[in-house]
């Protein structure tokens, strides 16, 4: 039985991704919580940039194993990582606005929408492998 690439490299974009999306969660409760900010769409888009910082490393090394050069990849990285947190700031604004629901389930919505987004383009873009012969 063989598995499908692309399924195993979202497999491991997401689990690794887990420690990104660890720390934007804690950034976007702690400024809620704490009061330090009253935004949930802004305090989630700080939050989303501490993220992106941890998820380019780790998926540069582990998820892609990229032999790209860091002045190559980091710059295509991080306009996607900034596409990624204006998308994630969209959701959050959309269903802040026109929901009453928890600003953590929001939140949710939003990173499964952003995720499938980032990972398809930074597979595609980002990391993406010349092919030989």
């Amino acid at each position: 039985m063989f598995a499908n690439p692309i399924l195993i490299r979202l497999i491991k974009y997401a689990i690794i991704g887990a420690a990104g999306t660890l720390a934007h969660y804690a950034v976007l409760i702690g400024m809620i919580e704490l009061r330090l900010l009253a935004s949930p769409v802004v305090a989630s888009s700080i939050g989303a940039v501490v993220g992106a910082v941890i998820n380019y490393f780790l998926n540069y090394r582990f998820t892609f194993q990229s032999t790209h050069s860091h002045l190559s990849a980091l710059p295509k990285f991080l306009i996607i990582a900034a596409a990624g947190v204006a998308l994630n700031g969209s959701v959050m604004a959309i269903l802040t606005h026109f929901s009453d629901w928890f600003y953590i389930a929001n939140q949710l919505i939003a990173t499964a929408i952003t995720l499938l987004f980032t990972f398809a383009v930074n597979s595609a873009w980002t990391f993406k492998e010349k092919r030989h012969g």
